[in-house]
């Protein structure tokens, strides 16, 4: 589909820079910005099931990527390959707090089921922003 655009120069000019860094053309680089600008707009809602599909995936990127410090949930979901949403800011509030309480519960689980040794997801303290924060650890 063709359209016209009027575009005031500035910002024609940033497109052709961003077009010039991506090495792609002019429509590719304002397809792709669009597409971006969507994606940062629309709230992303998860029914029960992808949730928890999604604290599995989790889960396992956590013990996956163990280090020795702490993080919250928001960071792993970065680390995630395919995701339902492209930010953790885009899936919609309700949605992000449920997996918030979600992935709390299946760590919780995980570390009753593990044997002594094994790596497990241990929540730490809640931040000043209510968000939960955690470490990978040894189950003693």
């Amino acid at each position: 589909m063709q359209i016209i655009l009027d575009l005031n120069e500035g910002i024609a000019r940033e497109i052709m820079d961003f077009a010039d860094e991506e090495l792609t053309s002019f429509e590719d680089a304002l397809a792709l910005l669009v597409k971006k600008g969507l994606e940062k707009t629309l709230m992303v809602t998860l029914d029960a099931s992808d949730v928890d599909a999604l604290v599995s995936k989790l889960i396992g990127q956590s013990l996956k990527n163990a280090q020795d410090k702490p993080f919250l949930l928001s960071a792993v979901y970065k680390g995630l390959g395919k995701k339902p949403a492209s930010e953790w800011g885009n899936l919609h509030p309700t949605t992000r707090k449920l997996i918030g309480r979600r992935f709390r519960q299946a760590a919780l689980e995980h570390e009753d089921q593990a044997q002594r040794g094994h790596l497990i997801v241990e929540f730490l303290e809640k931040t000043a922003q209510n968000s939960a924060l955690y470490r990978v650890t040894q189950k003693s």
